[in-house]
C-alpha cells in the first residue's frame, strides 16, 4: 500500500512520459521512469488517475476528492435527495478553486463538500490530463494547499499531490480501506458495515500483520 500511494516512480512509454516531464523511453512498451519527488508520488499523481477523474479540459477537484474520500478512506458519501449536482460555470478571471468554493457556501452541499473539496484542491497542480502546472487559465496562480478532514490518523493539512500520497501511505485508515476494498472484490459485493463487522475486523488485522 505504501508503494501504491508513495512510489517515486511510474510506468510510462514514449507517448506518456512527457506528461511526467520525464525522459521519453523509446517505443510503446511501458518502462519504469523516476518521478520528481517535489511534484509526484504514487497512484494519486499518475496521469491515469488524474485524467480519468477530470473533465475534458478542466481538473474537477470535487471528482478527484470524492474518489479519494470514497475509495482510499472508505467514507460513504451519498448525494442528498433532491439535490442537482452541477459544476460552476467557468469564469476565466477566477481560479478553479475559487469557483468550486461556492459549494461550501450552500448549506445543503457543505457537509459533503467539506470532506471532498479540500482533497481535490490539493491536486490542482495537475491539469485535465495530469500534467504538472503552476498556473491555470489567464496565468492565475494555483494554490495547491489541501487538507484531509475527519480522516483518522491521516487527518491534517498538506500541499500538493506528493505530500497527499505520503500522508496516506503512512495511514492505518488508508490501509484498512484497501483491505475492505479487497474484501468487497473477493466477495463480489460491497461490504456491509454492520453485517460484515467481524469479518472486516479480521481482514484488516491480518492485512496489517502481513505488512
Amino acid at each position: 500500500v505504501s508503494t501504491l500511494l508513495d512510489a517515486p516512480w511510474t510506468m510510462a512509454n514514449s507517448a506518456t512520459a512527457g506528461v511526467y516531464g520525464a525522459t521519453r523511453p523509446a517505443g510503446t512498451a511501458f518502462t519504469k521512469v523516476d518521478l520528481d519527488r517535489t511534484q509526484r508520488a504514487g497512484l494519486l499523481t499518475s496521469a491515469a488517475f488524474l485524467a480519468s477523474h477530470a473533465g475534458s479540459n478542466e481538473s474537477l477537484p470535487v471528482v478527484r476528492g470524492a474518489m479519494v474520500r470514497r475509495h482510499v478512506l472508505c467514507t460513504d458519501i451519498e448525494v442528498p435527495p433532491g439535490i442537482m449536482v452541477t459544476s460552476p460555470v467557468p469564469d476565466p478571471n477566477v481560479s478553479t478553486r475559487e469557483q468550486f468554493k461556492q459549494h461550501s457556501a450552500e448549506p445543503g452541499c457543505a457537509g459533503c463538500h467539506a470532506l471532498m473539496d479540500p482533497i481535490g484542491f490539493g491536486l490542482e497542480n495537475y491539469d485535465a490530463i495530469g500534467k504538472w502546472r503552476t498556473t491555470e487559465r489567464n496565468n492565475l496562480r494555483i494554490d495547491a494547499s489541501g487538507s484531509l478532514d475527519d480522516a483518522g490518523d491521516a487527518t491534517g493539512k498538506f500541499v500538493g499531490g506528493a505530500e497527499l500520497g505520503q500522508k496516506l501511505a503512512k495511514s492505518t485508515v488508508a490501509r484498512d480501506c484497501v483491505a475492505r476494498q479487497l474484501f468487497s472484490f473477493m466477495n463480489a459485493r460491497h461490504y456491509d458495515e454492520d453485517a460484515d463487522a467481524c469479518a472486516l475486523s479480521y481482514v484488516e488485522k491480518k492485512f496489517a500483520e502481513a505488512n
